[in-house]
């Protein structure tokens, strides 16, 4: 029952996220974010501890939030066509930012990542922000994106560096991320789905490690095995992650870069590339007493091996940056 009742509500959270994409008006978009978040609070639900009816409800209430102040910039538009005047596009940027979790709007973020285990915070910091990913993409330029990607570049970084709760790091790390996917829609480029891919698979690596070896506090990373295998995954994707040449995420990066400089543009790329040195930072704070700590920490001898197989597959995609670059 809970399995087909698991496949129910991700389906609908799936056929939502394409009817916001294929929609022709805002109402049916607003119609279709409405159906993603009714879809994914049973989901929440499914761990069923007060942490997480926690999240949701915070969640719930976050969302519900944005939907009145975008419908409200919906009904104010007399308008049926994607050419709003410039103070509803305001709103509905303010609302999509809301629910994306972008800076300065991303206050309720990390606390209801918090609340969440793995399997709902690869849903909620990857498939949740594509729809509203999208709506932004719709706008023209528009200064609250200026202030939204150097906010989201500069507080992701800095919050991060207080927290020793992995689940708050990526959730600041997301909200990092999201300044260099709203970055191009400033020049009106879809660059932003090629960084979304890459994001997404590299979250999906991370987050599938620290679910297989259950990991949740940054203390934790001192009690895995030493053994070179595991070391190496970790070490692998948290340079992923971070960006690091030639890896599978410095890809999206040197791409992003290389479009805003040919824009003429340069505060933004100089703040992005600050905060990516920043999390790098973060993450070789996390791993360096993964490699330098030896036997005399304890160590997890049962680890499943189909998982650990699977996660050395899916590390093998964050070496392929520098040849993928080079076919370009």
């Amino acid at each position: 029952m809970i399995f087909s009742n698991t496949i129910m509500f991700a389906s609908m959270l799936i056929i939502s996220t394409i009817i916001i994409i294929s929609s022709p008006s805002w109402i049916c978009m607003w119609m279709g974010l409405e159906i993603n978040m009714m879809a994914f609070i049973p989901i929440l639900h499914q761990s069923k501890n007060k942490l997480a009816t926690e999240s949701s409800i915070k969640y719930f209430l976050t969302q519900a939030f944005a939907s009145v102040i975008m419908l409200f910039a919906i009904i104010m538009t007399t308008q049926q066509d994607f050419n709003l005047i410039m103070s509803n596009s305001s709103i509905i940027l303010m609302a999509s930012g809301i629910k994306l979790g972008a800076a300065p709007f991303h206050m309720w973020f990390p606390p209801v990542a918090e609340g969440l285990p793995w399997l709902q915070n690869f849903i909620l910091m990857t498939w949740q922000k594509i729809a509203p990913l999208y709506i932004m993409s719709l706008m023209m330029q528009h200064p609250l994106m200026f202030i939204m990607v150097l906010a989201s570049a500069i507080i992701g970084s800095v919050n991060a560096l207080n927290q020793s709760s992995m689940r708050k790091i990526m959730a600041y790390s997301s909200i990092t991320h999201m300044s260099w996917m709203i970055a191009p829609m400033i020049i009106n480029s879809s660059m932003w789905m090629i960084y979304m891919l890459i994001y997404f698979i590299t979250t999906m690596i991370m987050l599938i490690s620290f679910s297989t070896f259950n990991i949740y506090h940054t203390s934790q990373m001192m009690m895995l095995s030493t053994s070179m295998l595991i070391i190496s995954l970790f070490t692998i994707n948290f340079l992923s992650m971070g960006g690091f040449p030639p890896l599978f995420g410095f890809m999206g990066k040197w791409l992003i870069l290389n479009l805003l400089i040919e824009a003429n543009m340069t505060l933004i790329p100089m703040v992005m590339v600050m905060s990516s040195w920043m999390n790098m930072y973060i993450y070789l704070r996390i791993i360096h007493p993964l490699i330098m700590i030896k036997s005399s920490q304890l160590k997890i001898n049962f680890v499943n091996q189909s998982h650990l197989m699977i996660l050395s597959m899916l590390t093998l995609l964050s070496t392929m940056g520098m040849t993928s670059i080079i076919l370009m």
